[in-house]
């Protein structure tokens, strides 16, 4: 009984799991905002996991934990490569959407381009692509991955998580086209969260489990989206512009 229980403290994969499903629960309750992302999906669970680790090891840090999900130096060369590939491809093929292009035109032709797109970029790097990563990759496909010794199995439940974590949000969220239709819902959350979920996960594992690399790629999907979306938000005289 003390080697199974000690078990669970060296691999949380199981509470971690179970704190994910009851933090569902809550989502259709309460549609959290990206600041309170900050305390649920990195300080919350990041607790838990040093807690986990102090009651096997009093003299456990920290900043063990920090390296534990992710985040460490040096970065990985491979995995930073790639990463930039990937926000070129990713940033090429929403240009190419029409209605997204459209409604860009008028910003990057605009004075406030020059610090508007950093800004977009660097708030949504440090809200969604920063809490999101830590959460599905640097904590549930890694303690996936250790206790099955699979990384397909790692990439496979964190993309699934990642998948039904949008779930709530495509429902409940007027702002989604699948607002009100559950079964819609649940169709685009997977349809988004799959392909991003598996490169993301498989990334991760190409960058040594660092996760540098994944939070730039998560970042630069939501890119554009989030440089439309602020400029609607604090420049509303460029809607129709141009």
């Amino acid at each position: 009984m003390e080697d199974a229980t000690a078990y669970q403290v060296r691999n949380p994969a199981v509470w971690l799991l179970v704190y994910f499903v009851l933090y569902l629960i809550y989502l259709f309750f309460h549609q959290e905002g990206e600041l309170a992302h900050w305390g649920t999906l990195v300080l919350i669970p990041l607790l838990g996991l040093w807690y986990a680790r102090r009651r096997s090891d009093p003299e456990f840090r920290a900043k063990a934990t920090l390296k534990e999900v992710g985040l460490f130096w040096p970065l990985p060369r491979q995995g930073m490569a790639i990463a930039v590939v990937l926000v070129l491809a990713l940033q090429i093929v929403q240009l190419m959407n029409r209605h997204q292009r459209a409604a860009l035109d008028p910003i990057l032709s605009s004075s406030h381009a020059v610090w508007l797109v950093p800004t977009a970029f660097l708030l949504i790097m440090v809200t969604a692509a920063f809490t999101e990563e830590v959460f599905f990759r640097g904590l549930i496909q890694r303690s996936v991955t250790e206790r099955t010794g699979s990384n397909t199995v790692g990439v496979l439940v964190a993309t699934i998580a990642f998948s039904l974590y949008h779930v709530p949000y495509a429902y409940l969220n007027p702002a989604w086209p699948s607002a009100g239709d559950l079964g819609h819902a649940v169709q685009l959350a997977f349809a988004n969260g799959v392909p991003g979920g598996v490169i993301i996960g498989l990334l991760f594992i190409r960058s040594r489990h660092n996760l540098t690399a994944p939070i730039l790629v998560h970042a630069a999907v939501d890119w554009i989206p989030a440089t439309i979306a602020i400029a609607e938000a604090w420049l509303p005289s460029l809607q129709g512009s141009g």
